[in-house]
C-alpha cells in the first residue's frame, strides 16, 4: 500500500513535467493519455480500500467490537495506509491508546 502511494505521487509529478513536454513531442501526449488512466485507475483501488475499511469499521461499530484496541489499531492502519484523514478521526475517537495506535497514526 506504502508503495503504491509513493508510486502515485512519483507518478503525478511526472505527469506535470510530461504536459510540459506533450507540446513539443506529440508521442509523449499519447504516453500521457494512457499514464493518465493508470493513475486514475489505482487511485480509484485505493478509493476502495477506504471504502472497505468504512465497511469493516460500520460492522465494528455494529457488533460492539470498537472498544477493543486491536480493532481500533486495524482501523487507523487501514485509513492510513489509504491516506485517509479517517485515520486521524478514527485516532481521535480510540478509547486506549498504545504504541501500535501511535506508529499507525504517524506512519499513516
Amino acid at each position: 500500500m506504502e508503495k503504491l502511494k509513493l508510486t502515485l505521487l512519483t507518478l503525478h509529478a511526472v505527469l506535470n513535467d510530461a504536459e510540459e513536454k506533450q507540446i513539443v513531442n506529440p508521442t509523449v501526449g499519447s504516453w500521457l493519455d494512457e499514464l493518465k488512466h493508470a493513475v486514475f485507475d489505482a487511485e480509484d483501488l485505493l478509493n476502495e480500500f477506504v471504502d472497505t475499511g468504512k465497511q469493516i469499521h460500520c460492522l465494528s461499530v455494529k457488533n460492539g467490537l470498537i472498544g477493543f484496541v486491536s480493532v481500533e489499531n486495524a482501523l487507523v492502519t487501514v485509513y492510513g495506509k489509504c491516506g485517509s484523514l479517517d485515520a486521524l478521526k478514527t485516532f481521535k475517537l480510540c478509547g486506549d491508546k498504545n504504541s501500535i495506535t501511535w506508529s499507525a497514526t504517524i506512519n499513516g
